[in-house]
């Protein structure tokens, strides 16, 4: 979980915008409580990436992506919203530990790229002891929630997966 995280490409230039369902061979990995893990290949980007994600009663998605080209992001989505493109301040509440966030905004989603490897670890690891995330606006107006149970190990399944999606024969 050392390795450094660099974010080379937001997820739009990843993934065509003309791509049909076709394009996409997404596997399940593991569920373990409410977090579900899944490895996803893009025949049109020609690219992996992982994902571990949960989703709560109001089909609000929180996500965490590792790509092939070693980049890291968070996402959360929620069907209800519509965003104009721009920055977005949000709050991460991991039980009772604060985490204040400047990351983009579109559509029904809103992001961050998790380019401070230190800072993302420390993150990772209150996901992971953590039993409840909380989502606020910066009005700290709670906009979802969602169980942690199930973090820990689709953490380490994420992390596996990204291992076998960046992996070189190459030794040097």
């Amino acid at each position: 979980m050392t390795r450094f995280i660099s974010f080379l490409a937001l997820v739009a230039s990843l993934l065509p915008l003309t791509a049909s369902a076709e394009d996409y061979d997404t596997r399940t990995l593991m569920r373990r409580g409410q977090w579900q893990v899944d490895v996803t290949y893009s025949a049109g980007a020609d690219a992996f990436w992982c994902t571990a994600g949960t989703e709560n009663s109001a089909t609000q998605r929180f996500n965490l992506v590792a790509y092939q080209n070693e980049a890291f992001a968070l996402f959360i989505f929620d069907p209800r919203w519509n965003l104009e493109p721009r920055a977005v301040r949000f709050l991460v509440d991991i039980d009772k530990a604060r985490w204040t966030i400047d990351g983009t905004g579109e559509g029904v989603g809103i992001s961050l790229n998790m380019t401070d490897a230190e800072t993302a670890v420390k993150f990772l690891v209150q996901l992971k002891r953590g039993n409840t995330l909380y989502v606020y606006n910066d009005r700290q107006q709670q906009q979802a929630s969602f169980s942690l149970s199930g973090s820990s190990a689709a953490i380490d399944a994420l992390f596996d997966c990204w291992d076998r999606i960046t992996a070189t024969p190459d030794p040097f």
